[in-house]
């Protein structure tokens, strides 16, 4: 019934929110591969409009033959007075390392 939990000042329903993902990834060979995501989050209700925002990620992949190891960019369009934690936006752009294995 609740978006992430917030229900404003007057218990204002966010039933309908939903999130949009397109994701797509390019086998470029020798174990190496592009990855890309665009996605929206749409927060229904009035008085949290400002919560919809837009993502994005680009990266480049590498099996490893143990595992894969991914390098990207990830961004977000979300607005800075709603997406702030003790005084920092959470949802600025950011490089990321980070390593999968599939069981």
């Amino acid at each position: 019934k609740y978006f992430i939990g917030w229900t404003g000042a007057a218990n204002a329903s966010t039933r309908g929110s939903n999130y949009l993902d397109l994701s797509a990834s390019h086998d470029l060979g020798n174990g190496w591969g592009l990855v890309a995501h665009i996605g929206h989050q749409k927060v229904e209700k009035d008085s949290f409009n400002d919560a919809s925002y837009s993502d994005w990620k680009l990266g480049v992949t590498k099996d490893l033959g143990f595992g894969t190891v991914t390098f990207a960019y990830t961004d977000t369009n979300a607005t800075k007075a709603v997406y702030t934690w003790n005084g920092e936006k959470v949802a600025d752009g950011r490089f990321a390392l980070s390593f999968s294995k599939s069981f």
